[in-house]
């Protein structure tokens, strides 16, 4: 079961974070759709958000787990770095990470 989505701010991508742990990409172009998975999560998937230029992906798990990609402009997700957090840091994680790195 989908626990969240965010669509990326400039492109037709949206990301869902699953109850499984898996979040999805989908690119939804004019006559056909790109899906991507990943199953880097073993907990359900609690956040997710873009930064405000769509080139980061975080996403937070019901574990403290966060994650952030990269997007590439041929929308591959590429897995930039990871650690346990807890709750607090993934809010600061999230934060400052927008922040420094747009």
């Amino acid at each position: 079961m989908a626990q969240c989505l965010q669509w990326h701010p400039e492109k037709k991508i949206v990301a869902v974070g699953w109850d499984s742990g898996e979040v999805t990409t989908v690119y939804v172009m004019d006559k056909k759709s790109e899906v991507h998975e990943m199953s880097i999560h073993k907990t359900p998937i609690t956040v997710l958000s873009w930064n405000h230029t769509g080139s980061r992906l975080v996403t937070g798990d019901e574990v403290k787990t966060c994650y952030i990609y990269s997007y590439m402009a041929a929308g591959f997700l590429g897995l930039l770095l990871f650690d346990k957090l807890i709750l607090w840091d993934i809010c600061m994680c999230v934060c400052m990470y927008m922040y420094v790195c747009m």
